[in-house]
């Protein structure tokens, strides 16, 4: 028995339809895939805006502090907090820190070495050894 070829079976119309039908397949795969790259890309644009808007607003923080260095307003600023600089007719003060005052009470008891820590050894040593 002679083996049939399968073609031989198939009319042109069918034959057409299969052919239209694989090349219809390969057209929709490619076009997914064309979607999922356009899809990948606007998530990539996406997050570039975002760093784009960013570094925008970094760079006006940026061109704001040098419109504030550049300003007579922190050259004083500087020179007064920093390097101790006066405007003339300005007056200099120092501020010179006191020790507390000890309490009346711990006065009038002799006890004034309770609020000062370093008198403490004083009390120890006549503790310890007498004297």
């Amino acid at each position: 028995m002679p083996k049939k070829v399968f073609f031989n079976r198939l009319t042109t119309e069918q034959l057409i339809a299969v052919s239209a039908l694989t090349i219809s397949v390969i057209f929709l795969l490619a076009f997914g895939g064309q979607i999922l790259e356009i899809y990948r890309l606007r998530g990539a644009l996406a997050i570039a805006d975002s760093q784009v808007a960013q570094l925008r607003a970094e760079q006006a923080a940026l061109e704001a502090t040098r419109t504030y260095v550049q300003s007579d307003d922190y050259v004083e600023q500087i020179a007064r907090s920093e390097l101790n600089k006066i405007r003339p007719g300005d007056r200099r003060i120092i501020v010179v820190p006191q020790p507390a005052p000890v309490p009346a009470a711990d006065l009038e008891t002799g006890n004034a070495s309770s609020t000062n820590g370093h008198a403490n050894w004083n009390r120890w040593w006549d503790l310890l050894f007498g004297s």
